[in-house]
């Protein structure tokens, strides 16, 4: 739902990590909704059992948007008269991945799943339900941005909203990779990633709208790069991944998937073979796994043939996967 994020934004920008499990689990539910969520979320919140409640939220606050990626158990959050007096205008895009969102605003209800969004505005009264727990991510945009974004978006407040597929399947596999960095962003990354997340926005609201194609942003390209990396390097165990395959993930063409490595100067083929080799070397030197067969390690990493992967890792290591094991 609405989530304001007002915390002050640390000057190395990781994620904020905001956790139920931060108190004991008989005062648990109270602490939350006193310490967190009304003196430093800005919202409200209920929940049909106190006792079980469970919620976690990861923060990112970029230069103009904030992302909150939250996982709940069946929980009420929303926005009071008295909270909506603090004057907050902004709009939050919530897309949920997992479970559906009941909106209430007024009188208007509805419900939103997977495949959908909803636009909340923060200055009105209104709130999310979300039944038997959500997982998802809102994005927190000040209103002259969401109204840049996405022309029209008053009209689009408080209902199912249909997004485009292929760029919402950009955009989670984005977030989780900023919400992943270990160390935070620097200030020109973090510049860069706000400006990415703004135009996949863009598309996932109005694919078809002129911003979404503008080079305002100028980060799209990068940003679907950044998603199809990703997604190769959770699939090099897979014997028949290829760039047909990671499209049909992110809902791209397989040729689109081919073009935007080609632009980074490498072809699909040759940056999995190379992403391969090394995944081999790291697991070869894994003692966890020192058990394993040469032949077994190859096939971890995605390679059939003992023999062509003998090869390939002499010729790229100058050494044998042998000697790199016992290097280790």
């Amino acid at each position: 739902m609405s989530t304001p994020i007002l915390v002050d934004e640390p000057k190395d920008l990781a994620p904020l990590i905001l956790s139920s499990d931060s108190f004991g689990r008989r005062e648990r539910f109270d602490a939350w909704r006193e310490e967190l969520m009304l003196r430093v979320i800005r919202v409200d919140v209920d929940v049909p059992d106190k006792t079980n409640f469970r919620t976690r939220l990861r923060v990112l606050n970029l230069p103009n948007i904030a992302i909150i990626e939250r996982r709940s158990t069946p929980s009420v959050v929303k926005r009071t008269r008295d909270l909506v007096r603090d004057g907050d205008d902004a709009f939050v895009f919530t897309l949920p991945w997992g479970g559906t969102v009941e909106i209430r605003a007024g009188a208007d209800e509805a419900r939103v799943g997977p495949g959908e969004a909803t636009i909340t505005p923060l200055d009105e009264v209104g709130g999310l339900r979300t039944p038997l727990g959500v997982r998802g991510v809102s994005l927190r945009v000040a209103r002259k941005a969401a109204l840049s974004l996405a022309p029209g978006v008053e009209r689009l407040v408080n209902r199912p909203v249909p997004v485009d597929e292929a760029a919402f399947a950009i955009l989670s596999s984005y977030v989780v990779s900023l919400m992943s960095a270990p160390r935070g962003l620097d200030p020109s990354l973090a510049s860069l990633a706000d400006q990415q997340v703004r135009e996949l926005l863009a598309h996932v609201f109005d694919p078809s709208g002129d911003l979404a194609r503008a080079q305002t942003y100028g980060g799209i390209k990068a940003a679907r790069l950044h998603a199809v990396i990703r997604d190769i390097g959770r699939s090099l165990g897979e014997p028949d991944l290829s760039a047909a395959s990671v499209g049909r993930r992110l809902h791209v063409s397989e040729r689109y998937v081919q073009q935007l490595l080609e632009g980074a100067g490498k072809s699909f083929s040759a940056y999995v073979r190379e992403m391969r080799l090394k995944r081999a070397r790291q697991l070869l030197g894994d003692p966890l796994i020192a058990h394993l067969r040469i032949a077994d390690i190859a096939a971890m990493a995605g390679f059939n043939d003992l023999s062509h992967f003998n090869r390939m890792f002499r010729s790229y290591f100058g050494q044998t996967p042998s000697d790199a094991r016992r290097a280790q």
